[in-house]
């Protein structure tokens, strides 16, 4: 899971798909526009059905999803939207469930079955159009809000990336992996350490190593991306310039933060442009040389708690 069918464009005959439900608790069945936009794209499960452990079936169109969107009007059993026999590249099927794209139905399986099968197409009435059909095991909507709640931060970045969440989990490829970290590569001043990974990552066979692979090298890449931005505002001579204007207040410890300063202004001489070869000792620094810049600029004894948001928001911190 997933299991997509090919671009299936109206005139054509259905295509048969079909997958493996051992012990699954629920199908989830999608239909997506094409390429052509989604007028006309009535997609549909024809002579669908959920077979049993001892060969016994049940036609998909004798059971109700317990959720369902589709793209226009309501879910069709049987018939196209307009109540006619529903046939596909001529062919008249007695059993099917039209839902028009981009539509979702999700049906309670209770591990009651073993397979799925169906051939997809779209109604004969539809004279434009095209569809992708996609079988999987998951709600891409419940998952995706599952995600956002358990990895806010991570799933906010990496939806700057790509259309949806949603669309990134009902994907049966690595390509918004892939698209996603190149986009992000372009952010980057020097990216072709990562470039020459994802030229390794494509040469692999597997696709749940690919995904994986892209996804990791997707996180090396935006933590250097945040480190580009932060570094982007260290400018030391303002530090130097609040530093000595510090110094002036009652209570502040120049002779603590001093040393730090200077620490501060080594790193700086010494660069962080390792961190776009992925460079430990070049990521090391500049963490440490951000952390020296907020802990300096942030030692006023005056400091109003209540503006240290605004303050860091202004010295980009």
């Amino acid at each position: 899971m997933p299991i997509a069918s090919s671009f299936v464009k109206a005139g054509q005959q259905a295509e048969p798909i079909s997958a493996d439900l051992t012990e699954l608790d629920e199908l989830v069945l999608i239909t997506s526009a094409g390429p052509d936009g989604n007028d006309w794209n009535w997609g549909t499960w024809a002579n669908a059905r959920l077979i049993k452990a001892d060969g016994s079936f049940i036609w998909l169109d004798e059971l109700d999803p317990y959720y369902w969107f589709s793209g226009s009007g309501s879910i069709q059993k049987n018939a196209d939207l307009y109540g006619n026999p529903l046939t596909i590249g001529g062919k008249n099927y007695e059993h099917s469930v039209l839902c028009h794209a981009d539509g979702v139905m999700v049906y309670a399986l209770d591990e009651e079955f073993i397979r799925f099968e169906a051939e997809v197409g779209l109604a004969d009435q539809s004279t434009v159009g095209s569809v992708y059909f996609r079988v999987q095991n998951l709600f891409p909507k419940e998952e995706a809000a599952r995600l956002t709640a358990a990895y806010p931060k991570e799933t906010g970045a990496f939806s700057t990336y790509v259309d949806a969440l949603e669309t990134w989990l009902s994907t049966p490829d690595t390509s918004v992996e892939k698209e996603s970290l190149l986009a992000l590569t372009e952010e980057l001043k020097d990216s072709r350490y990562f470039v020459n990974a994802i030229k390794e990552i494509e040469k692999e066979t597997d696709v749940d190593v690919q995904i994986r692979s892209y996804l990791e090298l997707y996180e090396k890449a935006y933590l250097v991306y945040d480190l580009q931005m932060q570094l982007d505002w260290l400018h030391v001579e303002s530090v130097f310039l609040a530093f000595e204007d510090m110094k002036t207040i009652r209570g502040f410890d120049a002779e603590r933060y001093g040393p730090l300063l200077e620490t501060l202004s080594q790193l700086v001489q010494t660069g962080f442009s390792g961190i776009y070869q992925w460079n430990e000792e070049a990521l090391t620094r500049a963490e440490e040389a951000l952390n020296l810049k907020r802990t300096i600029l942030l030692a006023n004894p005056y400091l109003d708690v209540d503006k240290v948001v605004a303050t860091r928001f202004k010295l980009g911190i």
